[in-house]
């Protein structure tokens, strides 16, 4: 496992900082358009990788972190039908309707190293359950499908962002 603190002091190659939207269905055009910015780095398929966890941490930071949509409840409005006139009632409230979720990408050297933060109030991370015994569960399963596809999945202690390290296997 690489140290990303090592990775600090090494070149940057590039580095951006993205403000994302409340909005989930926008997500994926801009993880796509993302992806492909690294596309001299990592073969078809490790991009597709990286834009199903970029897709799957942004969701969570925007469901579960800026809308503080619990997990059961999102269970109750996707049983219900109701998932996604719920997301978009809360993105409008007031207690919601300003925050942000920040993507911070930097390459350095052969690493892609990615932090997206909400502006919620975190989760308790030390306590997810692994993949296995969530296998029948219709979601999820966005954490565990993100740590199999990166290196390192990193949370800060507060629970409101993540940090992913994808190593190239190119020179």
């Amino acid at each position: 496992m690489c140290d990303m603190k090592k990775q600090a002091g090494s070149t940057v190659i590039a580095e951006r900082i993205i403000t994302v939207e409340n909005d989930i269905l926008a997500i994926e055009p801009m993880v796509h358009k993302l992806t492909a910015t690294f596309k001299d780095l990592f073969d078809c398929d490790e991009l597709h990788t990286i834009a199903i966890g970029l897709t799957e941490m942004l969701i969570n930071a925007i469901e579960h972190g800026n809308l503080e949509l619990s997990y059961q409840e999102k269970s109750r409005l996707l049983d219900d039908g109701l998932y996604y006139e719920e997301l978009k009632r809360r993105q409008f409230l007031p207690e919601y309707q300003n925050r942000k979720v920040t993507l911070r990408y930097k390459v350095t050297g052969n690493n892609l190293i990615i932090s997206i933060k909400d502006d919620g109030n975190g989760f308790d991370w030390r306590g997810l359950t692994p993949a296995r015994d969530r296998v029948t569960d219709v979601h999820g399963r966005g954490i565990c499908m993100t740590r199999y596809y990166f290196d390192e999945v990193r949370f800060n202690d507060k629970g409101n962002e993540v940090t992913l390290l994808k190593t190239t296997r190119h020179e």
